[in-house]
């Protein structure tokens, strides 16, 4: 198993979502130190990925872990929501929608926002959400 804690940062981070927090999950660090191959593994171990006829990532971090689980699983296809909020490749149901991380779920509602269709499944590698301000279903290898 991954050890969160090389990951984690301490200091006063501005987040993707606008908050600040004073801990950083860097799942871009994560994936770029040979961690990569676990998470692919947690994701085919726990999810049934046959079932999808599309994987989308939400760049950066997320489109890189879609991007290889794309590589490793036949008749399917890729696709990409970019920072600029653009749906880059053709969405056929159902579809796993893929992020780094979680923390207000907008990112991930402006994504389904964009794809015009509700996901199948959603993945992150951190699920940082305050439990009384989540409302969607997310599959995630670790919760904080």
């Amino acid at each position: 198993m991954i050890d969160l804690s090389k990951y984690t940062h301490y200091g006063h981070f501005k987040l993707h979502s606008g908050k600040y927090s004073d801990t950083l999950y860097d799942i871009k660090e994560m994936i770029t130190n040979d961690e990569l191959p676990e998470i692919l593994d947690y994701i085919e171990t726990n999810l049934d990925l046959a079932i999808f006829n599309t994987i989308i990532g939400i760049e950066s971090a997320g489109a890189i872990i879609a991007s290889q689980l794309y590589m490793m699983i036949l008749d399917t296809r890729l696709a990409i929501i970019t920072k600029d909020d653009k749906l880059i490749g053709k969405v056929v149901e159902p579809y796993i929608l893929i992020d780094d991380a979680c923390s207000t779920e907008n990112t991930i509602r402006k994504a389904i926002e964009i794809i015009g269709k509700e996901p199948e499944k959603i993945f992150v590698v951190v699920d940082r959400r305050d439990k009384d301000k989540s409302s969607l279903k997310i599959d995630s290898m670790f919760k904080v």
